[in-house]
């Protein structure tokens, strides 16, 4: 039976694309532990921070604890919404970067932050945003033909 160009192109094209997804597959997961969980159910960062938090910090800087007048590190949105501690997007301008980076804090006598830690920490700070930049960055900009057009029509409603 012959086969239309159409289709031999079509399954040739198929067979390339499964081929080229088992082959990548493969590279991926070459050398990987298979008992270790895939990216795909990996941990935000806001979740991250939080349990890093959480084992090292939490215990001076939550709920009743409010060494140095500081309770709540473990409210990431509070926590970003003060500029004292977080400057986003600038961990190095961030106070809390500051102490963790200077071994200032967690304080003498605990253990301190992992490099691993503290990478995960900076790496937030450098993508968290402030609700109102969030508020802004949902805002949809218009051009000066609509603005245009707005006057336009308010003009019409008033009286001759």
């Amino acid at each position: 039976m012959p086969i239309s160009i159409k289709s031999a192109i079509t399954g040739t094209a198929s067979l390339c694309t499964t081929g080229l997804f088992v082959l990548i597959s493969t590279i991926q997961s070459f050398g990987q532990d298979s008992t270790k969980p895939t990216a795909l159910a990996s941990v935000s960062i806001e979740d991250q921070v939080k349990d890093i938090f959480s084992k090292n910090c939490a215990s001076c800087h939550w709920a009743n604890n409010k060494q140095g007048n500081f309770d709540f590190i473990l409210d990431l949105p509070r926590l970003v919404e003060t500029p004292k501690y977080i400057t986003p997007r600038a961990p190095d301008y961030s106070f809390l970067m500051h102490r963790i980076k200077t071994g200032t804090m967690p304080p003498s006598g605990s253990p301190k932050l992992s490099n691993d830690d503290m990478t995960v920490i900076r790496q937030w700070i450098d993508q968290v945003q402030t609700k109102r930049e969030i508020a802004a960055a949902k805002r949809t900009p218009i051009d000066h033909n609509q603005i245009l057009e707005a006057i336009r029509t308010d003009l019409n409603y008033l009286p001759e």
